[in-house]
């Protein structure tokens, strides 16, 4: 049975705000992977490319909980393509 998606336009955008935000800190470059992939970007740094990023979005005030949730088989298919292909795996949360 396949998981169930959650991707909305209003999920896209923010996550897409928050991909902005966090290159314009860095110098890193977010390139969209395709729908449904494992992760949702790659990332560049001076055009070479240096890992893979999932964003997480909290749809609660940060001061509710001291931490976020997500699926572990995110985390596990993150971790999977950094042993795969020795590029970072990286989870950015909002």
């Amino acid at each position: 049975m396949a998981r169930p998606t959650y991707q909305s336009k209003e999920h896209k955008s923010a996550q897409q705000e928050t991909i902005r935000l966090v290159s314009e800190k860095t110098g890193v470059m977010f390139f969209e992977t395709p729908d449904y992939y494992v992760v949702d970007y790659c990332a560049y740094k001076d055009d070479v490319f240096v890992g893979w990023v999932e964003v997480k979005n909290r749809n609660y005030n940060s001061t509710d909980f001291d931490t976020f949730i997500i699926s572990v088989h995110k985390l596990v298919d993150g971790c999977q393509l950094r042993d795969y292909t020795r590029k970072n795996f990286i989870l950015v949360v909002r």
